[in-house]
């Protein structure tokens, strides 16, 4: 009997988490029109600055992947046609594996969407900028290399959590052993939560949020973190274009959804009423 009123108790939660989760995904379509119509592209180049950091990315990537594929050559075996087949199309084939893999591993979807953090950084304050009556100001080289570095902490922050609470619930699935089917889709679902708030954080910082408020204000939007992060996993499984993609996707998604539902704008648009009214003073 407890144990069904304890059901009951959190229904209503698990309605909202439930409709929030339903609400972002029926927002990436409007997110992808609001990317064509708006030209969110438009600007991203025009900085010198984000040229010189994709390019030292592309050569930093070029010379990474050259070592796997320097690698696999110096494994063949010369000594005849066919071990030069064989053993290549088998270094090969773990060459592409263990790529795959980086893709897919939880901690290295961390690290890819901090290297991809100038294409959130650029659409949110894009987004941000368009919704905003009171336009926002044009982002400069000091606020991109402050919005890396918070990104870096939060990763790591976010990282930290994930794994203090993947721990319990492991060992929750270890003890309840009938249950264990259920482990993989509850990691699955604690993981995409953390990646859908390391996204949401952006829109948060906009508005002058520390990371310890961002989490707390984007507590309140599990369903919609929920979300965003399980489209960028999908997104993460398409090595290459696949990131890019998702990451500018969620990017768009998160600041209109957030901008829809939470009064970080409308607390701004309070603090600059106050600023003008003591100019007039």
């Amino acid at each position: 009997m407890k144990s069904v009123m304890d059901v009951n108790r959190y229904l209503p939660y698990l309605k909202v988490l439930y409709a929030q989760f339903l609400y972002a995904l029926h927002t990436l379509p409007e997110a992808v029109r609001f990317f064509r119509q708006h030209r969110l592209w438009e600007g991203f180049w025009r900085y010198g600055w984000v040229t010189k950091i994709l390019m030292v990315a592309g050569i930093l990537a070029s010379l990474q992947l050259l070592d796997g594929l320097l690698e696999v050559f110096g494994n063949i075996d010369t000594s005849n046609a066919m071990s030069i087949v064989s053993t290549a199309s088998v270094n090969l084939g773990d060459f592409a594996k263990n790529q795959f893999q980086f893709f897919t591993d939880e901690g290295a979807r961390y690290v890819i969407l901090v290297l991809l953090e100038i294409l959130v950084f650029h659409v949110c304050h894009r987004t941000v900028d368009i919704l905003m009556t009171d336009r926002a100001h044009k982002p400069t080289l000091h606020d991109f290399i402050k919005a890396q570095v918070r990104m870096m902490v939060v990763a790591i922050v976010y990282l930290v959590i994930e794994s203090l609470v993947s721990i319990p619930i492991s060992i929750f699935f270890k003890i309840a052993s009938p249950l264990a089917v259920f482990e993989e889709p509850v990691l699955l679902i604690v993981h995409c939560t953390f990646l859908g708030m390391m996204v949401m954080d952006n829109y948060n910082e906009i508005f002058g949020l520390k990371i310890k408020e961002s989490l707390r204000e984007s507590r309140q939007f599990l369903g919609i973190a929920l979300a965003l992060g399980l489209v960028l996993r999908l997104f993460f499984l398409l090595p290459g274009i696949g990131p890019v993609i998702g990451t500018i996707l969620t990017g768009v998604a998160a600041s209109i959804i957030l901008h829809e539902n939470s009064t970080l704008h409308l607390r701004r648009r309070q603090d600059m009423a106050g600023v003008w009214e003591e100019e007039l003073v």
